[in-house]
């Protein structure tokens, strides 16, 4: 499985260190977060609901994480959540210039 994630994160922009590993750490996602990676990569729609607190749209407006990225925090969260909501924190929000 871990070559169908390499193939689809290269296909996002990733670089094939880069695709690697994080092949390697979706493979070791808790399944029920993996699973809702793996529907977004079939269906292109993001979970609404919030998991561990925030939704994949949050992550990746505010913080300018890309959808694997922010699947990979949000399982962190689940795992570790002082280190990882320590690490957020010290994130600076995503800035958005538009343009008129």
């Amino acid at each position: 499985m871990e070559r169908e994630w390499i193939r689809r994160l290269r296909d996002l922009g990733y670089s094939e260190y880069e695709a690697a590993r994080t092949a390697e750490k979706i493979d070791r996602m808790e399944p029920e977060t993996r699973e809702l990676l793996e529907q977004w990569f079939q269906t292109g729609r993001l979970p609404g609901e919030p998991l561990k607190g925030f939704t994949v749209e949050e992550l990746v407006e505010q913080r300018g994480m890309t959808v694997p990225a922010a699947f990979l925090f949000l399982d962190w969260m689940g795992r570790e959540p002082e280190q990882a909501a320590e690490a957020l924190a010290s994130m600076p929000d995503q800035v958005i210039v538009r343009q008129e």
